[in-house]
């Protein structure tokens, strides 16, 4: 990050997603200040025989699109049978880097998974979708003149083009990109220990005046993914096989410092530093 504007920029904003998910969190489970503490305080204080269980898992998905409704998660879907339930959530958090957490903090985009089953049993799963950097953040302001507001959009945008691309498997790895009418989100497939994929933004670029054949290549892939995203999210269609399949694989050259730093890691004999969570 270059500027003063871009600092307060990132700052500001990483500060309103917090607010947001104080918010939120209070929504579904009141007293609660983050999602993890209030998913699991609102799954504990369900009760009762199935039908009522289930009756008590959908109020709290009522709250949850109240929630939505204020910016501060997105509803991606749900279904309820008469003893069954499961809502699946999408949740940006400020926070650390999944795997080099000794970095600034950023905003990582979160997909959590509520079930109840028939049995009356209830669980829920979390998984890291996109990690949007500290510098990322404030590269939105000193190229762009995108708002908050839009800046948090396109940090949630992220999170859904990392949901679509982790289930193909020639994009592991390899160099990914969102784009709208102002910017690219650029960053990596990246792949962790055989176990999930998420997208990590590593920077922003101006969608207009890139004139490097790369970067060129990098456009016509953020304008296929961003469609791609925007489809997902008006559509009824829950099932993501396939979508990312005729998305066009961009070779990435791994000299970041994250990629850096995790062969450092592995040259040295040293398990990771994050907590893996699954998918």
């Amino acid at each position: 990050m270059k500027t003063t504007a871009g600092r307060i920029f990132t700052a500001q904003l990483t500060r309103d997603l917090a607010e947001r998910q104080i918010e939120g969190a209070g929504m579904l489970a009141p007293g609660c200040r983050i999602w993890t503490q209030a998913i699991e305080t609102f799954l504990k204080g369900i009760t009762g025989g199935p039908r009522q269980a289930a009756e008590q898992f959908m109020a709290g998905v009522q709250r949850l699109k109240a929630a939505q409704a204020a910016r501060c998660c997105f509803v991606n879907g749900h279904f309820k049978r008469s003893r069954s339930a499961i809502v699946e959530l999408l949740v940006w958090e400020v926070d650390k880097h999944p795997l080099v957490p000794g970095r600034e903090a950023g905003v990582l985009v979160r997909a959590y998974v509520m079930r109840l089953q028939r049995s009356g049993r209830l669980s829920a799963q979390r998984t890291r979708l996109a990690f949007f950097g500290w510098h990322a953040l404030g590269g939105i302001a000193e190229r762009s003149k995108m708002d908050i507001f839009e800046a948090g959009g396109m940090v949630a945008m992220c999170g859904f083009a990392g949901m679509i691309m982790r289930e193909s498997e020639k994009h592991r790895n390899t160099s990914i990109c969102l784009a709208n009418t102002e910017l690219m989100a650029v960053g990596v497939l990246r792949h962790v220990d055989q176990e999930y994929s998420f997208f990590d933004v590593l920077t922003v670029l101006p969608t207009h005046g890139v004139d490097k054949p790369y970067q060129l290549r990098q456009r016509e892939q953020g304008a296929q993914i961003g469609h791609l995203v925007a489809k997902y999210i008006q559509s009824n269609e829950a099932d993501l096989e396939g979508l990312a399949k005729r998305v066009p694989v961009i070779p990435f050259d791994h000299h970041d410092y994250v990629s850096t730093q995790l062969r450092k890691e592995q040259d040295h004999g040293e398990e990771g530093q994050a907590t893996l969570e699954g998918g």
